[in-house]
């Protein structure tokens, strides 16, 4: 605790993070945010919302593009796309091997995990990246 983590270019081209508007997601922001920048590689912010939802897909998308343009004044080189789906399916497909996801868990568990399935365990499982999956209430 409180020392810099020391991370090492693994050939990855890219982070992705993956955000859904919540606190929990934003809270996984700064940590991208430090790798990217010690990596020097872009970060690609994405929203999965689900396809019964896509009329959210412009408010998501505005979303991202806010982030994408707060974190550009930091110098990092960003970008944000929205697309309706189911979350896991979508994102484990852009979990490829040289990008590294960085993101929050909401911490579920128990039956509200099984009930509402994990994006995180998606990503982990049926992805083909590396990913710094992080706790609720990590501080960057």
């Amino acid at each position: 605790p409180g020392e810099a983590a020391v991370f090492s270019n693994e050939g990855w081209q890219e982070l992705l993070l993956p955000l859904d508007g919540s606190a929990y997601a934003e809270q996984a922001i700064p940590v991208a945010t430090e790798v990217g920048s010690a990596l020097g590689r872009p970060v690609r912010l994405s929203w999965v919302v689900p396809a019964s939802d896509a009329t959210r897909l412009t408010a998501a998308q505005s979303y991202l593009d806010d982030w994408a343009e707060r974190l550009a004044l930091k110098g990092l080189s960003v970008t944000g796309r929205a697309q309706s789906g189911d979350a896991g399916d979508e994102l484990a497909g852009l979990a490829k091997p040289q990008v590294l996801v960085v993101m929050c868990t909401h911490g579920r568990t128990g039956l509200a995990r099984e009930l509402l399935g994990s994006v995180a365990d998606a990503v982990v499982s049926r992805g083909n990246a590396a990913v710094l999956l992080l706790p609720p209430g990590t501080q960057g």
